[in-house]
Protein backbone atom coordinates (compact mmCIF):
# COMPACT_ATOMS: atom_id res chain seq x y z
CA UNK A 1 0.00 0.00 0.00
CA UNK A 2 2.85 2.49 0.62
CA UNK A 3 4.51 2.38 -3.01
CA UNK A 4 0.89 3.34 -4.33
CA UNK A 5 0.63 6.09 -2.14
CA UNK A 6 4.23 7.16 -2.95
CA UNK A 7 3.14 6.74 -6.69
CA UNK A 8 0.08 8.91 -5.95
CA UNK A 9 2.26 11.01 -4.20
CA UNK A 10 4.37 11.82 -7.21
CA UNK A 11 1.86 12.14 -9.58
CA UNK A 12 0.67 14.54 -7.32
CA UNK A 13 3.44 16.57 -7.10
CA UNK A 14 4.34 16.88 -11.12
CA UNK A 15 0.55 17.23 -12.57
CA UNK A 16 0.38 19.03 -15.75
CA UNK A 17 -2.22 20.49 -18.29
CA UNK A 18 -2.08 18.84 -21.99
CA UNK A 19 -4.49 20.98 -24.21
CA UNK A 20 -5.28 19.43 -26.58
CA UNK A 21 -6.92 21.17 -29.64
CA UNK A 22 -8.67 23.81 -27.00
CA UNK A 23 -9.89 20.47 -24.78
CA UNK A 24 -7.80 20.01 -21.67
CA UNK A 25 -6.43 17.16 -20.00
CA UNK A 26 -4.55 16.82 -16.82
CA UNK A 27 -1.93 14.58 -16.27
CA UNK A 28 1.64 13.65 -14.58
CA UNK A 29 4.89 13.62 -15.37
CA UNK A 30 5.33 10.34 -14.76
CA UNK A 31 2.82 8.69 -16.70
CA UNK A 32 3.63 10.66 -20.03
CA UNK A 33 7.01 9.59 -19.19
CA UNK A 34 6.34 5.93 -19.20
CA UNK A 35 6.87 5.68 -22.74
CA UNK A 36 10.10 7.25 -23.03
CA UNK A 37 10.57 7.78 -27.01
CA UNK A 38 7.42 9.21 -26.95
CA UNK A 39 6.28 12.22 -28.24
CA UNK A 40 4.62 12.86 -25.34
CA UNK A 41 7.69 12.30 -22.84
CA UNK A 42 9.84 14.56 -25.36
CA UNK A 43 7.38 17.54 -25.27
CA UNK A 44 7.98 17.48 -21.29
CA UNK A 45 11.88 16.79 -21.05
CA UNK A 46 13.99 19.23 -19.51
CA UNK A 47 15.63 19.69 -22.57
CA UNK A 48 12.55 19.89 -25.07
CA UNK A 49 12.81 23.47 -26.96
CA UNK A 50 8.54 23.69 -26.00
CA UNK A 51 8.14 26.39 -23.15
CA UNK A 52 4.54 25.63 -21.25
CA UNK A 53 2.46 28.33 -19.77
CA UNK A 54 0.97 28.48 -16.69
CA UNK A 55 -2.57 28.08 -15.68
CA UNK A 56 -4.02 27.75 -11.98
CA UNK A 57 0.02 27.07 -11.49
CA UNK A 58 0.16 24.43 -13.49
CA UNK A 59 2.38 24.23 -16.53
CA UNK A 60 0.11 23.21 -19.53
CA UNK A 61 1.72 21.81 -23.11
CA UNK A 62 -0.59 22.81 -26.26
CA UNK A 63 -0.85 20.20 -29.07
CA UNK A 64 -2.42 21.21 -31.98
CA UNK A 65 -4.14 17.96 -32.69
CA UNK A 66 -7.68 16.67 -32.54
CA UNK A 67 -8.77 15.68 -29.23
CA UNK A 68 -11.15 13.43 -30.13
CA UNK A 69 -9.25 10.00 -29.49
CA UNK A 70 -6.69 11.46 -26.97
CA UNK A 71 -8.72 9.75 -23.67
CA UNK A 72 -7.50 6.24 -25.69
CA UNK A 73 -3.44 8.17 -26.40
CA UNK A 74 -3.25 9.28 -22.54
CA UNK A 75 -5.15 6.38 -20.78
CA UNK A 76 -3.81 2.76 -22.83
CA UNK A 77 -5.54 0.54 -20.97
CA UNK A 78 -8.47 1.47 -21.89
CA UNK A 79 -7.69 0.01 -25.38
CA UNK A 80 -6.12 -3.14 -23.83
CA UNK A 81 -9.81 -3.94 -22.36
CA UNK A 82 -12.18 -2.57 -25.20
CA UNK A 83 -11.12 -2.19 -28.69
CA UNK A 84 -13.72 -0.19 -30.79
CA UNK A 85 -15.48 -2.33 -32.95
CA UNK A 86 -15.60 -0.04 -35.42
CA UNK A 87 -12.41 -0.58 -38.08
CA UNK A 88 -12.29 3.48 -39.26
CA UNK A 89 -12.31 3.91 -35.41
CA UNK A 90 -9.55 1.68 -34.97
CA UNK A 91 -7.39 3.19 -37.48
CA UNK A 92 -7.89 6.29 -37.01
CA UNK A 93 -6.27 5.28 -33.21
CA UNK A 94 -4.02 4.14 -34.63
CA UNK A 95 -2.68 7.04 -36.85
CA UNK A 96 -2.71 8.67 -33.87
CA UNK A 97 -0.84 6.47 -31.96
CA UNK A 98 1.58 6.97 -34.47
CA UNK A 99 1.98 10.35 -34.30
CA UNK A 100 2.26 10.29 -30.65
CA UNK A 101 5.34 7.79 -31.08
CA UNK A 102 3.46 5.45 -28.51
CA UNK A 103 5.06 2.06 -30.00
CA UNK A 104 3.12 -0.26 -27.15
CA UNK A 105 -0.02 0.75 -28.10
CA UNK A 106 0.47 0.53 -32.04
CA UNK A 107 1.69 -2.88 -31.55
CA UNK A 108 -1.59 -3.86 -29.16
CA UNK A 109 -3.51 -2.52 -32.39
CA UNK A 110 -1.46 -4.28 -34.88
CA UNK A 111 -2.17 -7.23 -32.91
CA UNK A 112 -5.85 -6.97 -32.27
CA UNK A 113 -7.81 -8.98 -34.23
CA UNK A 114 -9.45 -6.38 -36.10
CA UNK A 115 -6.56 -5.37 -37.95
CA UNK A 116 -4.64 -8.08 -39.27
CA UNK A 117 -1.95 -6.43 -40.55
CA UNK A 118 -0.60 -3.28 -41.44
CA UNK A 119 -2.07 -3.28 -45.47
CA UNK A 120 -5.60 -4.01 -43.94
CA UNK A 121 -5.14 -0.22 -42.14
CA UNK A 122 -6.17 1.56 -44.98
CA UNK A 123 -9.01 -0.95 -46.08
CA UNK A 124 -12.47 -0.06 -45.34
Amino acid sequence: MTSILQGVEAAQQQRLVLNVGGKKFETSSPSLQSDSDSFLAAIISKDAPVIPYSKDHLPVYFIDMKPRFFDFILDPSQLEHILPADKAILNQIFVETSYYRLEGLCTLIKKSQILMSKDSLWDN
